[in-house]
Protein backbone atom coordinates (compact mmCIF):
# COMPACT_ATOMS: atom_id res chain seq x y z
CA UNK A 1 0.00 0.00 0.00
CA UNK A 2 1.56 3.08 -0.59
CA UNK A 3 1.94 6.24 1.54
CA UNK A 4 -0.30 8.46 0.33
CA UNK A 5 -3.71 5.72 0.45
CA UNK A 6 -2.12 4.83 3.77
CA UNK A 7 -2.51 7.93 5.09
CA UNK A 8 -6.34 8.41 4.10
CA UNK A 9 -7.53 5.09 5.06
CA UNK A 10 -6.09 5.63 8.92
CA UNK A 11 -7.16 9.38 8.54
CA UNK A 12 -10.75 8.28 7.52
CA UNK A 13 -11.13 5.77 10.02
CA UNK A 14 -10.19 8.80 12.89
CA UNK A 15 -11.25 12.01 11.28
CA UNK A 16 -14.60 13.25 9.97
CA UNK A 17 -14.75 17.05 11.62
CA UNK A 18 -17.52 19.42 9.67
CA UNK A 19 -15.36 21.82 7.81
CA UNK A 20 -15.71 24.65 5.35
CA UNK A 21 -18.32 26.74 3.94
CA UNK A 22 -22.01 25.49 4.18
CA UNK A 23 -24.52 27.18 1.62
CA UNK A 24 -27.53 27.97 3.99
CA UNK A 25 -29.71 29.71 1.27
CA UNK A 26 -33.46 29.48 1.81
CA UNK A 27 -36.51 30.91 0.34
CA UNK A 28 -37.58 33.22 3.45
CA UNK A 29 -34.77 35.59 4.30
CA UNK A 30 -34.09 39.07 3.86
CA UNK A 31 -34.18 40.33 -0.05
CA UNK A 32 -31.16 41.72 -1.61
CA UNK A 33 -29.88 45.21 -0.22
CA UNK A 34 -28.07 47.69 -1.93
CA UNK A 35 -26.68 49.04 1.44
CA UNK A 36 -24.65 47.13 3.68
CA UNK A 37 -26.63 45.11 6.16
CA UNK A 38 -25.26 45.07 9.73
CA UNK A 39 -25.14 41.76 11.86
CA UNK A 40 -23.62 40.78 15.40
CA UNK A 41 -24.41 37.75 17.35
CA UNK A 42 -26.87 37.67 20.33
CA UNK A 43 -25.45 34.57 22.19
CA UNK A 44 -28.72 35.58 24.83
CA UNK A 45 -31.13 34.96 22.77
CA UNK A 46 -29.15 32.33 20.51
CA UNK A 47 -29.22 34.03 16.82
CA UNK A 48 -27.27 36.36 14.71
CA UNK A 49 -29.29 39.35 14.48
CA UNK A 50 -28.80 41.18 10.99
CA UNK A 51 -30.18 44.65 9.62
CA UNK A 52 -31.67 45.28 6.69
CA UNK A 53 -30.74 49.30 5.62
CA UNK A 54 -33.05 51.64 3.73
CA UNK A 55 -31.62 54.53 2.79
CA UNK A 56 -33.12 57.00 3.24
CA UNK A 57 -35.57 55.67 5.94
CA UNK A 58 -35.56 52.95 8.14
CA UNK A 59 -34.86 49.57 8.02
CA UNK A 60 -35.77 45.83 9.19
CA UNK A 61 -34.67 43.65 11.85
CA UNK A 62 -33.82 39.76 10.80
CA UNK A 63 -32.69 36.80 12.70
CA UNK A 64 -30.75 33.80 11.90
CA UNK A 65 -30.70 30.96 14.26
CA UNK A 66 -28.90 28.27 12.27
CA UNK A 67 -32.34 27.07 10.35
CA UNK A 68 -34.95 30.27 9.87
CA UNK A 69 -34.58 33.85 8.83
CA UNK A 70 -37.20 35.47 11.23
CA UNK A 71 -38.81 39.06 10.77
CA UNK A 72 -38.16 40.93 13.74
CA UNK A 73 -39.63 44.10 13.02
CA UNK A 74 -38.42 47.92 12.39
CA UNK A 75 -34.88 48.91 12.72
CA UNK A 76 -33.22 52.50 13.31
CA UNK A 77 -32.51 54.40 10.24
CA UNK A 78 -28.98 53.98 8.89
CA UNK A 79 -27.56 51.40 10.73
CA UNK A 80 -24.23 50.36 10.99
CA UNK A 81 -22.25 48.44 13.06
CA UNK A 82 -22.95 46.29 15.63
CA UNK A 83 -20.75 44.54 18.95
CA UNK A 84 -22.11 42.05 21.63
CA UNK A 85 -21.52 44.02 24.77
CA UNK A 86 -19.98 41.38 27.18
CA UNK A 87 -20.38 43.20 30.34
CA UNK A 88 -24.14 44.23 30.08
CA UNK A 89 -24.77 41.49 27.92
CA UNK A 90 -26.39 43.80 25.26
CA UNK A 91 -26.27 43.50 21.06
CA UNK A 92 -25.19 46.98 20.24
CA UNK A 93 -25.71 48.86 17.16
CA UNK A 94 -24.78 52.57 15.80
CA UNK A 95 -27.64 54.62 13.68
CA UNK A 96 -26.78 57.88 12.47
CA UNK A 97 -30.44 60.34 11.60
CA UNK A 98 -31.57 60.67 7.68
CA UNK A 99 -29.41 63.30 6.85
CA UNK A 100 -25.94 64.07 4.77
CA UNK A 101 -24.37 65.71 7.50
CA UNK A 102 -24.38 62.39 9.74
CA UNK A 103 -23.24 64.81 12.50
CA UNK A 104 -24.88 63.05 15.30
CA UNK A 105 -25.16 59.27 16.08
CA UNK A 106 -26.88 57.33 18.45
CA UNK A 107 -26.30 53.63 20.05
CA UNK A 108 -28.87 51.20 20.42
CA UNK A 109 -29.57 47.92 22.09
CA UNK A 110 -31.47 45.15 21.05
CA UNK A 111 -33.82 43.55 23.40
CA UNK A 112 -35.17 40.52 21.74
CA UNK A 113 -38.12 42.49 20.24
CA UNK A 114 -37.42 46.07 20.14
CA UNK A 115 -34.13 48.60 19.22
CA UNK A 116 -33.73 50.93 22.55
CA UNK A 117 -32.00 54.20 22.63
CA UNK A 118 -28.46 54.20 24.67
CA UNK A 119 -27.37 57.93 24.12
CA UNK A 120 -27.13 60.53 21.45
CA UNK A 121 -23.73 61.95 20.77
CA UNK A 122 -23.29 64.62 18.71
CA UNK A 123 -20.52 66.07 16.92
CA UNK A 124 -17.14 64.59 15.38
CA UNK A 125 -17.05 63.18 11.65
CA UNK A 126 -18.85 60.42 10.07
CA UNK A 127 -20.90 59.61 7.48
CA UNK A 128 -23.14 56.15 6.69
CA UNK A 129 -21.31 53.33 6.88
CA UNK A 130 -19.48 52.38 9.98
CA UNK A 131 -18.10 49.42 12.29
CA UNK A 132 -17.95 48.13 15.82
CA UNK A 133 -16.27 45.70 17.45
CA UNK A 134 -16.42 45.19 22.01
CA UNK A 135 -12.96 45.36 23.44
CA UNK A 136 -13.30 42.90 26.35
CA UNK A 137 -9.77 44.46 28.12
CA UNK A 138 -11.42 47.88 28.56
CA UNK A 139 -15.27 46.37 28.34
CA UNK A 140 -15.67 49.38 25.59
CA UNK A 141 -18.38 48.55 22.32
CA UNK A 142 -15.86 50.63 19.64
CA UNK A 143 -17.53 52.16 16.85
CA UNK A 144 -15.89 54.08 13.92
CA UNK A 145 -17.81 56.09 11.41
CA UNK A 146 -16.54 56.75 8.33
CA UNK A 147 -13.61 59.18 8.25
CA UNK A 148 -13.71 59.75 12.14
CA UNK A 149 -10.25 59.69 13.32
CA UNK A 150 -11.15 58.59 16.86
CA UNK A 151 -14.14 56.43 17.47
CA UNK A 152 -17.38 56.47 19.30
CA UNK A 153 -17.56 54.44 22.36
CA UNK A 154 -20.11 52.58 25.35
CA UNK A 155 -18.43 51.55 28.22
CA UNK A 156 -21.82 50.40 29.68
CA UNK A 157 -23.00 53.23 31.12
CA UNK A 158 -22.48 56.14 28.75
CA UNK A 159 -21.86 57.07 24.93
CA UNK A 160 -19.08 59.72 23.89
CA UNK A 161 -16.82 60.13 21.36
CA UNK A 162 -13.52 59.90 21.63
CA UNK A 163 -11.67 61.95 18.92
CA UNK A 164 -7.51 61.08 18.69
CA UNK A 165 -5.14 62.75 16.44
CA UNK A 166 -3.78 58.98 15.36
CA UNK A 167 -5.44 56.78 12.85
CA UNK A 168 -6.28 56.35 9.28
CA UNK A 169 -7.19 59.59 7.08
CA UNK A 170 -9.75 59.61 4.55
CA UNK A 171 -12.98 57.87 3.96
CA UNK A 172 -12.57 54.31 3.28
CA UNK A 173 -15.65 52.99 1.08
CA UNK A 174 -15.62 49.50 3.42
CA UNK A 175 -14.63 49.48 6.82
CA UNK A 176 -15.44 46.32 9.10
CA UNK A 177 -14.03 45.78 12.72
CA UNK A 178 -13.48 42.62 15.26
CA UNK A 179 -11.97 42.18 18.12
CA UNK A 180 -8.43 40.14 17.70
CA UNK A 181 -8.15 37.65 21.12
CA UNK A 182 -4.30 36.84 19.94
CA UNK A 183 -2.87 40.39 19.37
CA UNK A 184 -6.24 41.60 22.48
CA UNK A 185 -6.56 44.88 20.23
CA UNK A 186 -9.58 45.86 18.16
CA UNK A 187 -8.58 45.39 14.42
CA UNK A 188 -9.67 47.96 11.88
CA UNK A 189 -10.14 46.75 7.96
CA UNK A 190 -10.38 49.07 5.35
CA UNK A 191 -10.01 49.86 1.64
CA UNK A 192 -7.52 52.04 0.70
CA UNK A 193 -5.42 52.67 -2.61
CA UNK A 194 -1.50 51.99 -3.07
CA UNK A 195 0.44 53.59 -6.15
CA UNK A 196 2.52 50.76 -8.08
CA UNK A 197 4.43 51.35 -11.33
CA UNK A 198 2.58 49.40 -13.73
CA UNK A 199 4.69 49.35 -16.55
CA UNK A 200 5.41 53.15 -17.08
CA UNK A 201 2.13 54.16 -15.44
CA UNK A 202 2.15 54.69 -11.51
CA UNK A 203 -1.75 52.77 -10.98
CA UNK A 204 -3.81 53.66 -7.85
CA UNK A 205 -4.52 49.60 -7.14
CA UNK A 206 -6.78 48.66 -4.02
CA UNK A 207 -5.81 46.84 -0.75
CA UNK A 208 -6.66 46.76 2.43
CA UNK A 209 -5.02 48.00 5.15
CA UNK A 210 -5.37 46.99 9.23
CA UNK A 211 -5.40 49.09 11.87
CA UNK A 212 -5.50 48.48 15.62
CA UNK A 213 -7.18 49.85 18.58
CA UNK A 214 -4.81 51.44 21.10
CA UNK A 215 -7.77 52.70 23.46
CA UNK A 216 -6.38 55.88 22.46
CA UNK A 217 -5.88 55.94 18.74
CA UNK A 218 -5.53 53.50 15.74
CA UNK A 219 -2.02 52.04 15.06
CA UNK A 220 -1.67 50.95 11.13
CA UNK A 221 -0.19 46.48 11.15
CA UNK A 222 1.86 45.65 7.96
CA UNK A 223 0.50 41.97 7.14
CA UNK A 224 2.90 40.42 4.55
CA UNK A 225 -0.66 39.60 2.46
CA UNK A 226 -3.33 40.68 2.04
CA UNK A 227 -6.72 40.97 -0.08
CA UNK A 228 -7.28 44.00 -2.57
CA UNK A 229 -10.89 44.25 -1.35
CA UNK A 230 -12.89 44.07 1.86
CA UNK A 231 -15.97 41.43 2.18
CA UNK A 232 -16.52 40.75 5.59
CA UNK A 233 -15.06 39.75 8.84
CA UNK A 234 -15.58 37.94 12.21
CA UNK A 235 -13.92 36.66 15.15
CA UNK A 236 -14.04 33.21 16.08
CA UNK A 237 -13.78 32.80 19.28
CA UNK A 238 -13.32 29.46 19.95
CA UNK A 239 -10.16 29.09 17.94
CA UNK A 240 -8.75 32.89 17.98
CA UNK A 241 -9.11 33.88 14.77
CA UNK A 242 -10.36 36.35 12.91
CA UNK A 243 -12.34 34.86 9.37
CA UNK A 244 -12.74 37.66 6.12
CA UNK A 245 -14.28 36.94 2.98
CA UNK A 246 -12.53 39.45 0.48
CA UNK A 247 -14.23 41.23 -2.33
CA UNK A 248 -11.92 40.22 -5.15
CA UNK A 249 -14.19 39.46 -7.46
CA UNK A 250 -13.55 39.17 -10.95
CA UNK A 251 -14.47 42.61 -12.26
CA UNK A 252 -12.99 44.28 -9.48
CA UNK A 253 -9.48 44.70 -10.96
CA UNK A 254 -7.69 43.98 -8.14
CA UNK A 255 -4.43 41.56 -7.77
CA UNK A 256 -6.84 38.51 -6.05
CA UNK A 257 -9.00 39.23 -9.01
CA UNK A 258 -8.63 36.16 -10.75
CA UNK A 259 -7.55 33.67 -7.89
CA UNK A 260 -9.69 30.52 -6.81
CA UNK A 261 -9.85 31.50 -2.61
CA UNK A 262 -11.01 34.20 -1.01
CA UNK A 263 -11.01 32.76 3.12
CA UNK A 264 -8.76 34.45 5.07
CA UNK A 265 -7.74 34.29 8.73
CA UNK A 266 -5.88 37.04 10.91
CA UNK A 267 -3.98 37.62 14.04
CA UNK A 268 -1.29 39.63 15.78
CA UNK A 269 -0.97 40.83 12.23
CA UNK A 270 -0.59 37.40 10.35
CA UNK A 271 -2.80 37.43 7.50
CA UNK A 272 -3.34 33.61 6.27
CA UNK A 273 -5.30 32.50 2.76
CA UNK A 274 -7.19 29.40 2.90
CA UNK A 275 -8.08 26.58 0.41
CA UNK A 276 -11.72 25.40 1.41
CA UNK A 277 -13.20 23.48 -1.66
CA UNK A 278 -16.39 25.69 -1.73
CA UNK A 279 -17.14 28.77 -0.91
CA UNK A 280 -19.46 31.97 -2.07
CA UNK A 281 -19.12 33.81 -4.71
CA UNK A 282 -16.72 36.65 -3.39
CA UNK A 283 -18.34 40.04 -2.93
CA UNK A 284 -17.92 43.25 -1.28
CA UNK A 285 -19.92 44.57 1.84
CA UNK A 286 -20.68 41.35 3.11
CA UNK A 287 -21.99 41.11 6.82
CA UNK A 288 -20.45 38.38 9.03
CA UNK A 289 -21.62 37.25 12.30
CA UNK A 290 -19.98 34.29 14.81
CA UNK A 291 -22.48 32.38 16.15
CA UNK A 292 -20.22 31.35 19.53
CA UNK A 293 -23.27 28.88 20.33
CA UNK A 294 -23.05 26.44 17.25
CA UNK A 295 -19.28 27.67 16.60
CA UNK A 296 -19.68 29.09 13.12
CA UNK A 297 -19.08 31.88 11.40
CA UNK A 298 -22.59 33.54 9.55
CA UNK A 299 -22.44 35.37 6.36
CA UNK A 300 -25.00 37.57 4.49
CA UNK A 301 -25.10 39.27 1.21
CA UNK A 302 -22.80 41.51 -0.21
CA UNK A 303 -22.44 42.80 -3.93
CA UNK A 304 -20.16 42.90 -6.97
CA UNK A 305 -20.90 44.85 -10.31
CA UNK A 306 -23.18 42.12 -11.07
CA UNK A 307 -25.61 43.69 -7.91
CA UNK A 308 -26.49 42.79 -3.86
CA UNK A 309 -26.25 38.99 -3.13
CA UNK A 310 -29.35 37.74 -0.66
CA UNK A 311 -27.65 34.36 -0.18
CA UNK A 312 -26.82 32.38 3.41
CA UNK A 313 -23.78 30.87 4.11
CA UNK A 314 -21.78 28.89 7.05
CA UNK A 315 -18.74 29.00 7.55
CA UNK A 316 -17.04 25.88 10.51
CA UNK A 317 -12.97 27.07 10.77
CA UNK A 318 -12.53 23.48 12.37
CA UNK A 319 -9.24 22.50 13.12
CA UNK A 320 -6.32 24.83 12.00
CA UNK A 321 -3.26 23.11 9.83
CA UNK A 322 -0.26 23.26 11.81
CA UNK A 323 3.36 21.41 11.95
CA UNK A 324 4.85 20.86 15.70
CA UNK A 325 8.41 19.63 16.20
CA UNK A 326 9.09 17.22 19.23
CA UNK A 327 11.83 15.55 20.63
CA UNK A 328 15.22 15.93 19.27
CA UNK A 329 17.60 14.05 17.01
CA UNK A 330 20.80 12.50 17.80
CA UNK A 331 24.43 13.66 16.87
CA UNK A 332 25.51 12.47 13.32
CA UNK A 333 28.91 13.02 10.56
CA UNK A 334 27.17 16.39 9.91
CA UNK A 335 24.87 17.60 13.05
CA UNK A 336 22.07 16.84 14.04
CA UNK A 337 19.28 15.74 11.67
CA UNK A 338 16.43 18.27 11.29
CA UNK A 339 12.81 17.75 9.57
CA UNK A 340 11.06 21.39 9.49
CA UNK A 341 8.74 22.39 6.95
CA UNK A 342 9.51 24.00 3.44
CA UNK A 343 9.30 27.76 4.20
CA UNK A 344 5.41 28.46 3.95
CA UNK A 345 4.24 25.30 3.82
CA UNK A 346 1.60 23.79 6.24
CA UNK A 347 -0.21 20.44 5.63
CA UNK A 348 -3.68 22.92 4.42
CA UNK A 349 -6.31 20.62 2.66
CA UNK A 350 -6.03 20.42 -1.05
CA UNK A 351 -2.35 21.54 -1.01
CA UNK A 352 0.94 19.86 -1.24
CA UNK A 353 3.19 19.84 2.19
CA UNK A 354 6.68 19.40 1.79
CA UNK A 355 9.22 18.58 4.54
CA UNK A 356 12.46 19.51 4.30
CA UNK A 357 15.84 17.13 5.79
CA UNK A 358 18.57 18.52 7.02
CA UNK A 359 21.86 17.18 8.48
CA UNK A 360 22.07 14.09 6.46
CA UNK A 361 25.88 12.69 5.28
CA UNK A 362 26.92 13.93 2.19
CA UNK A 363 25.31 10.82 0.20
CA UNK A 364 24.19 7.28 0.99
CA UNK A 365 20.49 5.88 1.97
CA UNK A 366 18.06 8.01 4.25
CA UNK A 367 14.73 7.56 5.03
CA UNK A 368 11.30 9.19 6.32
CA UNK A 369 8.88 7.31 8.63
CA UNK A 370 5.59 8.07 8.79
CA UNK A 371 3.15 7.11 11.64
CA UNK A 372 -0.05 7.30 13.18
CA UNK A 373 1.27 7.19 17.02
CA UNK A 374 3.71 8.96 19.00
CA UNK A 375 3.48 6.95 21.93
CA UNK A 376 3.21 3.80 21.09
CA UNK A 377 4.37 1.21 18.34
CA UNK A 378 2.79 -1.84 18.53
CA UNK A 379 3.18 -2.74 22.00
CA UNK A 380 6.37 -0.90 22.66
CA UNK A 381 5.83 2.58 24.62
CA UNK A 382 7.72 5.75 22.56
CA UNK A 383 9.57 7.19 22.40
CA UNK A 384 12.01 4.11 22.47
CA UNK A 385 15.76 3.82 23.47
CA UNK A 386 17.37 2.75 20.68
CA UNK A 387 21.07 2.91 22.36
CA UNK A 388 19.94 -0.51 23.21
CA UNK A 389 20.75 -1.70 20.15
CA UNK A 390 23.57 0.14 19.01
CA UNK A 391 22.51 3.48 18.44
CA UNK A 392 23.12 5.82 21.99
CA UNK A 393 21.51 8.91 22.24
CA UNK A 394 19.13 8.17 19.15
CA UNK A 395 14.99 7.98 20.26
CA UNK A 396 12.22 6.41 17.82
CA UNK A 397 9.96 9.04 18.32
CA UNK A 398 6.98 7.98 15.79
CA UNK A 399 5.54 5.05 15.00
CA UNK A 400 6.77 3.09 11.70
CA UNK A 401 3.23 2.67 9.51
CA UNK A 402 5.13 3.48 6.54
CA UNK A 403 8.56 4.17 5.22
CA UNK A 404 9.74 6.38 2.36
CA UNK A 405 12.84 6.60 0.59
CA UNK A 406 14.74 10.26 0.31
CA UNK A 407 16.95 11.05 -2.41
CA UNK A 408 19.68 13.17 -0.83
CA UNK A 409 21.04 15.35 -2.07
CA UNK A 410 24.93 16.47 -0.58
CA UNK A 411 22.93 16.26 2.62
CA UNK A 412 19.80 17.38 2.11
CA UNK A 413 16.17 16.04 1.12
CA UNK A 414 12.61 17.10 0.53
CA UNK A 415 9.55 15.08 0.94
CA UNK A 416 5.91 15.62 -0.24
CA UNK A 417 2.62 14.57 -0.10
CA UNK A 418 -1.05 15.84 -1.39
CA UNK A 419 -3.20 16.83 1.79
CA UNK A 420 -6.42 14.86 1.64
CA UNK A 421 -10.05 16.82 2.66
CA UNK A 422 -9.99 15.06 6.06
CA UNK A 423 -9.55 18.32 8.77
CA UNK A 424 -8.53 16.89 12.44
CA UNK A 425 -6.37 13.76 10.53
CA UNK A 426 -3.02 14.06 12.22
CA UNK A 427 0.28 12.14 11.53
CA UNK A 428 3.46 11.99 12.74
CA UNK A 429 7.06 11.94 11.01
CA UNK A 430 10.72 11.17 11.79
CA UNK A 431 13.99 10.77 9.37
CA UNK A 432 16.06 7.97 9.72
CA UNK A 433 19.67 8.15 8.09
CA UNK A 434 22.33 5.71 7.32
CA UNK A 435 25.45 7.53 9.06
CA UNK A 436 28.07 4.77 9.17
CA UNK A 437 30.43 6.44 11.21
CA UNK A 438 28.08 8.15 13.62
CA UNK A 439 27.14 4.96 15.55
CA UNK A 440 27.69 1.32 16.00
CA UNK A 441 24.02 0.82 14.25
CA UNK A 442 25.03 2.73 11.58
CA UNK A 443 22.12 4.99 11.45
CA UNK A 444 21.40 8.41 13.81
CA UNK A 445 17.32 10.28 13.85
CA UNK A 446 16.31 13.61 13.20
CA UNK A 447 13.15 15.39 15.58
CA UNK A 448 10.33 14.29 15.05
CA UNK A 449 7.68 16.28 13.10
CA UNK A 450 3.77 16.63 14.16
CA UNK A 451 1.15 17.59 11.88
CA UNK A 452 -2.43 18.27 11.96
CA UNK A 453 -4.52 18.49 8.84
CA UNK A 454 -6.63 21.39 8.23
CA UNK A 455 -7.57 24.84 6.73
Amino acid sequence: MNIVRLLLTFLLSVAGVAQGWVDRTGGNGPGPMNYRPSMGFDPVHGYSVLVQNSHPGGGQTWTWDGQTWTNRGSAPNNFGGMAWHAATQQLVGESSPSSFSYSSHTLYAWSGSAWTSLGTVTGGSGGFFSAGAYDPIRQESVFRIASMQGALVYDGNSVFLRTMVSGPSGYGSTETMAWDPVAQRVVLARNESVYQLVGATWVALPIVRFYEWSGFGWHLRYPTTSPGLLGGMATDTLRNRIVRFDGDHPTSQTLGASQPHHTWTYANGTVSQLTPPLAPTPRENASMSFDSNRGVIVLFGGSDNNGPYADTWEFDLGPMASFHSYGSGCLGSRGIPTITPVAGSLPRIGSTFTLQVSNLPLSGPAFLAIGFSDTAYGGTPLPLDLGLIGAPGCNLLCAIDGLYGLTNVLGSATWSINIPNIPGGRFFNQAIPFDPTATPLGLTTSNGGHSILGL
